[in-house]
């Protein structure tokens, strides 16, 4: 013969398993980005998996309770969004909790005209999907400091068009190039 007692719970599309919930409970998530330490008011309460995804439990119904990320813990290159968030919880009850962690990928390029002519300084460029926004630098310079798995940019031209550039993040360089050049991202017209 044999017993368990314990809890399985199905949240964002995962199962997680626990000893029996009997207070309220939180999933943590950060981002694309794992093993990444969760800290409960101030004090360590484990780390994100490999999917950046931690069950929190055992929550004081109803009371206020802070948790955040252990900066300490993050890879190299991660940016965070959101460093912590305050969160009440009802009794037997669960809170979803985004603590936007992402990989940094920066990039530095040229954005031009279909002509080949320089985009104006101040320029606001939107990468989409993310909408995302950037500035347009002297020499048509923008640089990126956070990939979204952005596949275009759309920005309006001198003369009021609303203009269209595609790109693929593996066709940009990272930001220092081993040959100095700097790529060119050019608008469809």
């Amino acid at each position: 013969r044999v017993g368990a007692s314990g809890s399985l719970l199905l949240a964002d599309g995962h199962i997680f398993a626990s000893r029996r919930l009997d207070n309220g409970f939180a999933l943590v998530r950060t981002g694309k980005v794992g093993n990444v330490g969760i800290e409960q008011e101030n004090r360590p309460a484990g780390k994100s998996g490999g999917t950046g995804r931690k069950l929190l439990t055992d929550f004081p119904a109803y009371v206020p309770t802070r948790i955040s990320i252990d900066p300490k813990s993050l890879p190299d290159m991660a940016v965070v969004r959101k460093l912590s968030a305050m969160v009440i919880v009802p009794a037997r009850s669960g809170s979803l909790i985004d603590l936007d962690v992402e990989h940094y990928q920066p990039a530095l390029f040229r954005l031009v005209e279909a002509d080949g002519r320089q985009i104006a300084p101040g320029t606001v460029v939107q990468a989409l999907p993310s909408k995302s926004e950037y500035i347009v630098g002297f020499d048509s310079m923008v640089e990126i400091n956070g990939w979204h798995d952005d596949s275009e940019l759309r920005f309006q031209s001198d003369d009021g068009r609303t203009c269209f550039a595609s790109f693929s993040t593996s066709s940009l360089k990272r930001f220092s190039n081993d040959n100095g050049d700097t790529p060119e991202v050019r608008c469809d017209g």
